[in-house]
This record gives C-alpha cells, structure tokens and sequence, in this order.
C-alpha cells in the first residue's frame, strides 16, 4: 500500500491551494494565467509565486502601458526575471519564487503582450472612481454614451463590500437596450472589492477598453483586460487574466 507522505506538502501550500479553490469555484475564474483565444497576455512588474507565471511567456513581444503626470502611452519592455526567496512557501535556501522588473521609471499600469495595432503615444484614457459600488452608473467620459453601471444587494447594515450580495458590473450604451454587456458578477465580498484599475483605448479603435481587479476575496489579486475589437456580440469582451495570491 501506498503512503502519502503529507509532510512533503508545507501547510502554508496546502492553505493557499484551498483558498485558490474556493475563489475559483466561487468567481468562475480559472486559477492561474490562462491563455484565451486571442492569444493576449498581461503580467505586471512585482513578486509572484512559481505557479503565478508561465516563464516561457517572458519571452514574448511585451509592451508596457504607462502614466507619466496625467499623460498614458505605450513602449515596448523586455522583462526582466528571477528566482526569488518566497517569504510564504519557500524553506530555508530555497527560491522558488519569481521577480519581474522592467527599466521604466513612470508608473506601470500593466504589460500586455498579443495586441496587433496597440495604441503608442498619448492613449486616451478616462479617469473613473476605484469602485462602481450598487446603485451608482457613471459615463466614459469622452464616450459619453457609455456607462458602467452596478446593481447589487445589501445584506446587512455594513457599510462596506462585505455587505454586498450578488454584485454585477456592467457596461452599457444610451438608448440600445441590446447592447448591454456583463462586465463581471460576485455573489458575495470577503474584505475586497471590485476595482477599476483603467479605462481607454489600448487597441486604438476609438472605443473604450477596461483593465479591472475582478476579485471577491482580500487575499486574491485577479486584474482582468477587455478590449472592444474582440467584441462579438456586446461592447467588450474579456481576454486576459492573471491571479494572485498573498499566501
């Protein structure tokens, strides 16, 4: 017969791969990085677990999408990598980790590799709040048509996001009620929120994309692109995701 020997498996790991099983069955989303159809990725500069990133990917064609005081572009990056100690799962001497860093001084919004006609210099981009709590519909401001609108249910008397129930975001456009595209919905809040992280156009064809933090839980990072050229039937469609963890 056959032992398992548990102790080959730190509890610290075995915790984090419940947590990414509960917020996979919960949100819909898939674990780790995925590939979608388009063939599009997006990584950000910072510390990741091993199973965060898929090194062969490092060496794809990236480009960086950048803030310079109120001004956004674009500029292709080569990233750099590696092994780090990782704090949360790694013993002693090892390195298991990994570290992504580009040479850019300005504030990164996010790598992006697989967009045929991204947009360079000075891409036009909407200043919107963090969140879009329930009830609340704001207007893509030099697409005034458009809105990103939330519902959601309150069950409870917090005043913050863990008193969110069924929560969906989406994106709409004046007087098409056909148009109206589901952005993402969480049934419920454990210390997180749905984040917009960026709105503009990254695909430059005059219609607005959106880079968002699709998570419901505080230990899960799920920054999530959707652009308007892979748009078949709606205004937008999701094409990338990369998720994190803390622990």
């Amino acid at each position: 017969m056959h032992i398992v020997n548990f102790s080959a498996y730190p509890t610290r790991r075995i915790l984090r791969l419940l947590i990414l099983s509960i917020f996979s069955l919960s949100s819909g989303a898939p674990v780790f990085a995925s590939k979608k159809p388009s063939e599009i990725r997006i990584l950000f500069p910072g510390e990741y677990h091993e199973d965060e990133i898929d090194s062969a990917s490092l060496t794809l064609n990236w480009y960086g999408l950048f803030e310079d005081n109120g001004r956004y572009y674009t500029a292709k990056v080569i990233i750099h990598s590696e092994r780090v100690y990782d704090a949360i799962l790694d013993q002693p001497n090892e390195k298991s980790g990994w570290k992504l860093s580009i040479e850019n001084s300005h504030r990164c919004v996010m790598l992006v590799s697989g967009i045929k006609k991204i947009a360079s210099d000075n891409v036009k981009t909407v200043s919107l709040p963090a969140s879009i709590p329930p009830g609340v519909d704001v207007t893509l401001g030099y697409w005034d048509e458009l809105h990103l609108g939330a519902t959601g249910e309150n069950y409870s008397d917090s005043t913050n996001w863990n008193g969110v129930a069924n929560y969906s975001l989406t994106m709409s456009c004046d007087g098409e009620t056909n148009c109206m595209t589901p952005i993402c919905s969480k049934e419920y809040f454990d210390d997180a929120q749905v984040s917009i992280l960026w709105c503009g156009d990254l695909d430059n064809d005059n219609f607005p994309d959106l880079l968002i933090n699709a998570t419901h839980h505080y230990n899960v990072s799920a920054p999530t692109l959707f652009l308007s050229t892979f748009a078949e039937n709606g205004l937008v469609k999701e094409v990338a995701k990369h998720v994190k963890t803390g622990c």
